[in-house]
């Protein structure tokens, strides 16, 4: 189906392209056959003993834990700098593209909270919510703290302090990250360290699915939906994104839960 809905977005992309509005037979035809697909790919999937669902999984708490501590005890210097850049992808719940561009001069403290700022993001490219996204530490855990990561960093790239220096100097980080986070998987699969997954279920976007559903979803005091949406980047729709808006205190909830603090202390 996930291929079927590929092509879909390429023809709308086509027609945007043109400058050719798309006609409403084509809206009403592509709506029913996409829905008739996605029954048809389903019910194969149930007959063949496939599975089920498409695209990576989302990124359980429980795996998260593991990978960072895997990269947390590791002595190697590249893990200190994939360690920084899981735990920051986690507890910001951006896209991994936000963390490749995130500059050094758009870092900051506030409070007891570390804090960034970003121009855009894919969902808002013009940057009206920018920010700041507050990130806490994490005590408790320390292979899951960021301010721990973003130290331990520093003292192996002491470059980066630079004012206009990103955050994560060279030409092609998304790569070397994803790259170096699919080797750790693998090796955690084979140590049975993935609680029972494999490590072609997890990619780089399943850090992303997994934090979302571990604030929204992981206990019975979640942060408000609205500030989990936007510190993600996604659209409320209709009047909602007209009415409703950035605050610090909702989006200080969401960076704590996403820190694995617990939602009952202070």
């Amino acid at each position: 189906y996930s291929t079927f809905s590929t092509n879909r977005s390429a023809m709308s992309y086509l027609f945007k392209l043109a400058g050719v509005e798309r006609p409403k037979k084509y809206n009403t035809s592509m709506s029913k056959y996409m829905g008739g697909m996605k029954r048809v790919t389903q019910a194969a999937k149930q007959h063949l003993g496939l599975k089920l669902t498409e695209g990576k999984e989302a990124m359980s708490i429980s795996v998260y834990n593991k990978v960072a501590k895997r990269l947390f005890y590791s002595n190697k210097k590249e893990d200190v700098f994939c360690h920084l850049f899981f735990v920051l992808d986690w507890c910001l719940m951006k896209r991994a593209e936000n963390c490749v561009h995130a500059k050094i001069n758009h870092i900051s403290f506030n409070d007891d909270a570390l804090v960034f700022s970003f121009a855009k993001t894919k969902g808002n490219q013009t940057g009206d919510e920018f920010g700041p996204w507050h990130v806490y530490a994490n005590p408790d855990a320390p292979w899951i703290c960021p301010h721990l990561a973003f130290a331990r960093y520093i003292c192996c790239y002491p470059d980066v302090l630079r004012p206009d220096a990103p955050l994560f100097e060279g030409s092609n980080q998304y790569k070397r990250y994803s790259e170096r986070l699919s080797n750790v998987l693998e090796e955690m699969e084979l140590d049975g360290n993935l609680d029972g997954k494999e490590a072609s279920d997890f990619g780089s976007h399943s850090v992303r699915k997994g934090v979302a559903t571990w604030v929204a979803a992981g206990c019975t005091v979640s942060p408000p939906i609205v500030s989990l949406c936007l510190r993600a980047g996604w659209s409320l729709g209709g009047v909602k994104d007209r009415y409703l808006f950035y605050e610090n205190a909702g989006d200080q909830y969401v960076g704590r839960c996403a820190s694995g603090l617990a939602t009952d202390t202070t």
